[in-house]
C-alpha cells in the first residue's frame, strides 16, 4: 500500500505545480475544475494500466515485473532529462533581453499541428497556463478537461509500467485521483497566498527522480 501511495504522489506532482502557477497568477480555478482535473488523472491512469494488463500475455510471467520496473526507471530518466532541459530553456528566456539576439529561444514552433484538438493538447502540455483558452482569467469546465488530460498524458506510460509491476488498477487509480485533487488544491491555495515562488518550477524534477528511485528499489530489494 505504501508503494501505491508513493506512486500516486509521483503521478500527481504536476498538479501541485499547476495549482501553484494558477494561484500565483490569480487565475480562478474553481472546485469543480479541480475535481475534473483529478478525475481525468484517475481515468487516464486506469486506462493506461488496463493496457499494461493486456501486455502481460505477451511478456513471460517470470520476467514481466522486472520489465515493468526497468521501464519505470527508463521513464524516470526521460522525465528528469526533459525537466532539466525545460529549466535551462526557461533560464535562457529569462536572461534574454534582446528579442533579436540569436541566443534567444524562439517561440515559433518547428511544426504547425493541423489535427483538430491535438495542437491545443500539445500547447497545454508544453505550458499548462495556456489552458485558459478564452483568456477570461478563469478555468471553466471545458478548459479543465483539456488541462486534466494534458497533465495525465505524461503519466500514461508510467501507468503501463506500474500495471506490469503487479499493482492494483483500482487502488492506484483511486489514490491518483485523490492526490491529484489534494495537490492541485494545496498548490492553488499556497500560490494565492505566497505570491511569486520562483523555485516552484524545480518541482518538475521530482517525478523523474522519484520514479528512478522507486524502480531501483523494486529491482534491487523486492
Amino acid at each position: 500500500m505504501l508503494f501505491t501511495i508513493l506512486l500516486a504522489v509521483i503521478l500527481s506532482i504536476d498538479c501541485l505545480g499547476v495549482g501553484l502557477a494558477y494561484g500565483m497568477r490569480h487565475v480562478v480555478l474553481p472546485w469543480y475544475g479541480r475535481v475534473i482535473i483529478s478525475c481525468c488523472s484517475g481515468i487516464a491512469i486506469a486506462v493506461s494500466m488496463c493496457l499494461g494488463r493486456l501486455l502481460e500475455g505477451i511478456i513471460p510471467g517470470e520476467q514481466i515485473h522486472l520489465f515493468g520496473e526497468s521501464m519505470l526507471v527508463c521513464l524516470g530518466v526521460f522525465f528528469l532529462v526533459r525537466s532539466i532541459m525545460e529549466l535551462r530553456k526557461e533560464r535562457v528566456e529569462e536572461l534574454c533581453t534582446d528579442e533579436t539576439d540569436s541566443a534567444c529561444v524562439s517561440e515559433t514552433p518547428l511544426f504547425q499541428w493541423r489535427v483538430p484538438g491535438l495542437d491545443v493538447m500539445i500547447k497545454i502540455m508544453n505550458n499548462p497556463q495556456h489552458a485558459d483558452l478564452d483568456h477570461s482569467g478563469q478555468i471553466n469546465s471545458k478548459e479543465a478537461v483539456w488541462l486534466g488530460f494534458a497533465l495525465a498524458m505524461d503519466s500514461f506510460g508510467a501507468g503501463v509500467c506500474i500495471a506490469l509491476m503487479g499493482f492494483s488498477v483500482l487502488w492506484v487509480s483511486i489514490c491518483t485521483l485523490s492526490f491529484a485533487f489534494l495537490l492541485v488544491s494545496a498548490g492553488y491555495i499556497w500560490g494565492g497566498r505566497a505570491g511569486e515562488v520562483p523555485q516552484y518550477r524545480k518541482l518538475n524534477l521530482l517525478p523523474g527522480i522519484m520514479l528512478i528511485t522507486l524502480g531501483m528499489i523494486r529491482i534491487l530489494f523486492i
